[in-house]
C-alpha cells in the first residue's frame, strides 16, 4: 500500500548446558542369560540469557509503538530424566524389548516475538516415551526385520507461531499443553 516496512533486530544470546548421563546393564544367569535390563539416566542443566532491541521503520521513520530497547530474559533449567529397558534374546536372530524413557527440552524465548513479549519465556518441555519392539534377522541374516510400537506423552509441548498476519516475521513460542503420539 505504498508503505516500507524495515524490521531491525539485534539480538545477543546465550545458552550454555551441562549434562552427566550414565548407564549400566545387568544380565542375570537366569535363563540362560537371555534376559538384561538396562537402566539410564541423565542430568541436564541449561541457562538461557538474551538481549534484544528491536526497531520498525516505516517509510525510514522509526514506529515507537512497534519499537523495544533493553528487553532481556535470563533463566536457568534443570532435569533429571531416568529410563529403563529390558530385553530378552528369544533366539540368537530375535530380540524383544520394552522401554521407557523421559526426555526434556529447555525452555526459552522467541528471538523474534512481538514487542513487549521478548520476556515471556517457555517452560521446559517434557516427554515420557514407552516402546514395545523387536529386533530381528531371518533366512540366515539375508533379511533384517525390526519393528516397534510406542507412545510418547508430552507435558508442556513447545511450539511456535507467526503471530501477525501482516508479517510472518513475528514468532512467538508457546507452550501448547499436552499431546500424545503413537506410531507403529
Amino acid at each position: 500500500l505504498g508503505t516500507t516496512n524495515i524490521i531491525r533486530r539485534f539480538v545477543t544470546a546465550e545458552s550454555e548446558s551441562y549434562a552427566a548421563y550414565g548407564q549400566v546393564t545387568w544380565t542375570p544367569s537366569i535363563v540362560e542369560e537371555r534376559l538384561s535390563v538396562t537402566v539410564g539416566a541423565r542430568y541436564t542443566a541449561d541457562t538461557r540469557k538474551a538481549d534484544r532491541d528491536l526497531f520498525t521503520l516505516v517509510n525510514d521513520v522509526l514506529d515507537e509503538s512497534r519499537s523495544q530497547v533493553g528487553a532481556s530474559n535470563d533463566d536457568d533449567y534443570d532435569k533429571f530424566n531416568p529410563s529403563l529397558t529390558v530385553a530378552f534374546d528369544w533366539t540368537d536372530e530375535v530380540n524383544a524389548y520394552v522401554r521407557i524413557a523421559t526426555g526434556y527440552k529447555a525452555g526459552g524465548s522467541s528471538e523474534s516475538a512481538p514487542v513487549d513479549l521478548f520476556d515471556d519465556t517457555v517452560a521446559p518441555e517434557n516427554v515420557v516415551s514407552y516402546e514395545l519392539g523387536m529386533k530381528s534377522y531371518w533366512f540366515d541374516r539375508r533379511l533384517r526385520a525390526n519393528v516397534a510400537v510406542f507412545e510418547s506423552q508430552f507435558d508442556d509441548m513447545q511450539f511456535a507461531f507467526a503471530v501477525d498476519p501482516s508479517d510472518a516475521s513475528i514468532v512467538q513460542s508457546y507452550n501448547a499443553g499436552e499431546a500424545t503420539i503413537r506410531g507403529l
